[in-house]
């Protein structure tokens, strides 16, 4: 079993990713963008990184893949969590810098 750390187009501004569960029938890839569970919602996210093991002891699903490239490049996403880092931005403001046009926010 795999799991992502997932960068959520939350209202609530984070400057950390959320760890999900990734499901045997799903191919994830990093910069890969996803439908998550988030309290009582279904949130857009971005898979920053793919890990053995969870940040956290309990994790939920990732709910399905919103599409099936990812958006994002690997160095598109060590910059976008540089600017979160260097700027002190929520990091999803700073993964949608470089999403590309059409993709919804």
């Amino acid at each position: 079993m795999g799991y992502a750390e997932v960068s959520v187009n939350s209202p609530i501004a984070q400057r950390k990713t959320f760890s999900y569960t990734i499901p045997s029938d799903l191919s994830i890839d990093v910069g890969q963008a996803v439908w998550v569970p988030f309290g009582d919602k279904l949130l857009q996210g971005i898979v920053l990184e793919l890990t053995d093991y969870p940040s956290v002891e309990e994790t939920k699903e990732i709910a399905g893949i919103i599409e099936p490239r990812p958006v994002l490049s690997p160095p598109h996403v060590l910059l976008a969590r540089w600017i979160s880092e260097h700027y002190l931005s929520p990091l999803f403001d700073a993964v949608a810098l470089m999403l590309p046009p059409g993709f919804e926010r």
